[in-house]
């Protein structure tokens, strides 16, 4: 596979969407001035939209799954052309797991990075506004550990050609125990933290912190930390118990003959089958999402200037 089919060229519009949004989100912590908070509303906007999209396809997934649990976890024809796509690119870089896999872990990586970006931003505005904002504070601390989860996955699959963390039942678990907990696992987390950030981002609107302007509710005390405290130890309780229920009752461990297959007798067997994937899997959702949500942004953006502005003013 050569670097100018469709999948190829849409692995390479993953990577430079992803390092973008990084640098837009460097861009509005450094830059001075009312252009700060407009271009890291920017960000929110633009990763908080994509993340909806990003857990409608963990759905989708978990769906199949439903009909099809003893099967390989599925994904959508334009995920499928993302994965393939980079890599492409992982062939091109060491490493000892099959690219077809470390493919699917960077993906991930992105995507996850792409949304840990939209909550730093959030973060950032929260301390601009002088508020403090709880729920940013908990899409914070449950993105952070899904990011931290993603990167110790693409970290051991490259190094190892293993994928190990919490996702994956760091190593013990195989066949469909391992796909079915780790399909419900990302699909929970990525529930957990989707919910949080939505109540987040209307936390942080109706704070006036988004835009600037003057709250448009009136200020209500806080709920007590252990609230949150609690709240928070239930739902980490639910990531774990709630994959591990469903691999152990659904799932089932592979053969031991196969699980004693390493990935590089496989590799040096059949080689890494890279689909080219088709020109219009490039209208992908994971791409073209995000760039309208940024481009509608310039939009926002200036409508949050002029509201600091207006603010100033009275």
């Amino acid at each position: 596979m050569s670097w100018g089919v469709p999948s190829a060229l849409s692995g390479l519009a993953l990577f430079v969407l992803g390092g973008g949004v990084l640098i837009a989100l460097l861009l509005g912590i450094f830059t001075q001035g009312q252009r700060k908070r407009s271009a890291l509303a920017a960000v929110v906007a633009g990763a908080v939209g994509f993340q909806v999209f990003h857990f409608f396809e963990h759905g989708l997934q978990v769906g199949y799954w439903l009909l099809n649990p003893q099967k390989k976890p599925w994904f959508t024809p334009w995920a499928q052309t993302g994965v393939d796509g980079l890599a492409y690119w992982c062939q091109l870089w060491p490493g000892k797991g099959a690219a077809g896999q470390r493919g699917a872990e960077l993906l991930h990586l992105i995507g996850n990075g792409i949304f840990l970006s939209g909550i730093v931003a959030m973060f950032v505005l929260t301390r601009i506004a002088k508020t403090n904002q709880r729920s940013v504070n908990g899409a914070l601390l449950f993105q952070g550990l899904h990011f931290i989860e993603h990167i110790v996955l693409t970290v051991t699959v490259f190094a190892s050609g293993t994928g190990w963390g919490a996702s994956t039942m760091f190593g013990r678990w195989s066949g469909t125990e391992l796909s079915s907990h780790r399909v419900w696992w990302h699909f929970t987390i990525n529930g957990i933290a989707t919910a949080i950030a939505i109540m987040a981002l209307v936390a942080l609107y109706r704070s006036g912190a988004l835009t600037g302007s003057k709250p448009k509710v009136k200020k209500v005390g806080l709920r007590p930390r252990s609230h949150y405290a609690f709240g928070a130890v239930g739902l980490l309780a639910l990531l774990q118990s709630l994959p591990f229920a469903v691999g152990s009752i659904v799932g089932e461990p592979a053969p031991r003959k196969v699980r004693n297959i390493s990935l590089d007798d496989i590799q040096t067997a059949v080689g890494d089958i890279l689909s080219p994937g088709q020109w219009w899997h490039l209208a992908d959702p994971y791409v073209l999402l995000p760039i309208a949500l940024l481009a509608g942004m310039w939009k926002l953006q200036r409508k949050v200037l002029d509201s600091s502005q207006e603010t100033n003013l009275s």
